[in-house]
């Protein structure tokens, strides 16, 4: 295969994203399963808000109740009408956050805060995102994506204690919180958005560049 002319140390690594995944969940069922076999009772339950039925929304859904039956943890779907007003959905909110049963919720950024930082696993409560900035506290959950994107950055074995980590976008969803984790691993973080200046230079000295910005091929590797 061409190497486009680049040496062969700064040929790019092509993950797996699919097999991590797979190695996550059969991990996350072991450990329940483990604790199932001395606590037969033991089983999380993820609940999932849904306002609607948007075809995105319901695929999303679709894939979340995939992945809790892989790894035993009980699914529970709330639908609720698209009309539905935030204070009706919040409602419905605290109630699955009075629920023992419950050991997790997802559901719209709308409501985000309603969610009880305990049973926020989607990690975008005031609270966790807080903990997740400070290095004296770790948050009860972090954000799934931004975790996903360390994990494939450990599975390169790139060391990441001292590296230039550069990312690309600074929103609350991805490149914030991707930032905070860097330079709670220790990274040395440059973070870029829509105003910075020589985004192209700064990116050329990077050891590692993480794109947040929901564009394909948004910063190609010149010279």
């Amino acid at each position: 295969m061409p190497n486009d002319g680049y040496p062969p140390s700064h040929m790019a690594t092509i993950l797996d994203g699919n097999a991590i995944a797979k190695s996550i969940r059969d991990e996350v069922g072991g450990r329940i399963r483990s604790i199932q076999s001395t606590f037969p009772r033991f089983r999380p339950q993820l609940a999932v808000v849904q306002a609607g039925a948007r075809p995105d929304s319901s695929t999303y859904v679709r894939m979340k109740a995939k992945a809790a039956e892989e790894v035993v943890i009980s699914f529970n779907h709330v639908s609720v009408p698209a009309e539905s007003t935030v204070e009706e959905i919040v409602e419905i909110v605290q109630k699955l956050n009075a629920n023992e049963a419950i050991s997790g919720i997802l559901g719209e950024r709308t409501i985000t805060e309603s969610i009880s930082p305990e049973k926020d696993v989607d990690g975008f409560h005031a609270y966790n995102i807080g903990h997740l900035s400070s290095k004296a506290s770790d948050p009860l959950f972090s954000p799934c994506t931004p975790a996903a994107v360390i994990r494939l950055l450990e599975e390169t074995g790139k060391s990441l204690p001292g590296a230039h980590a550069v990312v690309l976008g600074r929103s609350d969803i991805v490149g914030s919180p991707v930032a905070s984790m860097l330079r709670n691993k220790d990274a040395t973080v440059t973070q870029c958005h829509s105003r910075t200046k020589d985004i192209e230079g700064i990116v050329k000295t990077a050891d590692v560049v993480v794109a947040a910005i929901g564009r394909a091929r948004r910063q190609e590797r010149r010279g």
